[in-house]
């Protein structure tokens, strides 16, 4: 779920920023106004840090010569949607081990709760897409469609079809494997969901004022004052604002959120200068994997 909310929020307000800064190559900007969806799906993706490079080189080369049928547009936004993740995941993560030690539950509670202010703050309640103020529901109950249906009924019957749909994905290669063969590699490829939404819904409705403490106010997970997220919710508003996006995104000491779009729109330019050939695929892999903040006498430091 932290894969749901919270790495889509990063992605979706870095790419405000992307579209009006002048260090991002067009191409981009215009993928990221135009085919959201796809960079949406990228960015709640994982293992992706691998192709991202050689994936930018292959489109940029076939930029120009580009046809409709390649859908190189929607394939170049979910690049960009890998791309966030990568700066998100890289961000956060040494951040859980150290601000939440109880990894006894899956997601931790910290990842449930930093999605609880994203899902406020970015998708303001859920009235923003693809979000509905009835995702932290325990069983949709808030939806206009759930007086017409029996919630509890029709969820089951939603895995039902989403096994139906991963099971059709998987091509069946009769002179190479057996039904069995084919049945346990497509089992194995399907990832366990350990999401509980019902930890989500109890939360969201009654959070605890000793984990909101912990999560959100100790380390400042989200301050509304940092000049990059004014800048950011002033462009979802589709408001004009007067905040220098290069001197908000080097400033220091911001929440961990602020920090975590810093650290995406640095990514964003480096695969920007790849896709206009300023820099080698092996310049961006040393940035894009280089680029960590690490642990250092319990202090995490950029």
């Amino acid at each position: 779920m932290s894969e749901f909310i919270t790495h889509i929020a990063v992605m979706e307000d870095c790419a405000h920023l992307a579209i009006i800064s002048d260090k991002i190559t067009t191409p981009f900007k215009k993928v990221l106004k135009n085919n959201i969806e796809a960079a949406r799906l990228g960015s709640a993706s994982r293992g992706n840090h691998v192709f991202s490079g050689p994936l930018l080189e292959k489109y940029r080369d076939a930029w120009d010569t580009r046809k409709p049928e390649d859908r190189l547009e929607e394939k170049l936004a979910f690049v960009l949607g890998w791309v966030a993740h990568r700066a998100a995941d890289t961000y956060f993560k040494p951040r859980y081990k150290i601000i939440d030690k109880d990894r006894s539950k899956r997601p931790q509670d910290i990842r449930i709760y930093h999605d609880f202010i994203t899902f406020d703050e970015t998708y303001k309640k859920g009235t923003l897409p693809p979000l509905s103020p009835s995702t932290m529901d325990s069983h949709l109950e808030s939806h206009p469609a759930a007086s017409a249906v029996d919630t509890e009924m029709v969820e089951p019957l939603f895995g039902s079809m989403y096994q139906n749909a991963f099971i059709q994905l998987k091509t069946y290669n009769q002179k190479d494997e057996g039904l069995e063969t084919w049945f346990k590699k497509t089992f194995d490829a399907h990832q366990d969901y350990y999401v509980d939404i019902q930890r989500y819904a109890k939360g969201y409705a009654h959070p605890d004022p000793k984990k909101v403490k912990q999560f959100f106010e100790e380390p400042n997970f989200y301050n509304p004052k940092d000049p990059i997220i004014q800048l950011v919710r002033a462009l979802q508003d589709g408001k004009k604002s007067d905040i220098d996006l290069e001197e908000a995104a080097t400033l220091n000491e911001q929440s961990q959120y602020a920090e975590s779009l810093q650290k995406c729109y640095r990514f964003f330019k480096s695969a920007s200068n790849l896709f206009t050939e300023d820099i080698t695929r092996k310049q961006f892999e040393l940035q894009f994997e280089n680029d960590y903040y690490v642990r250092f006498d319990g202090i995490l430091k950029k």
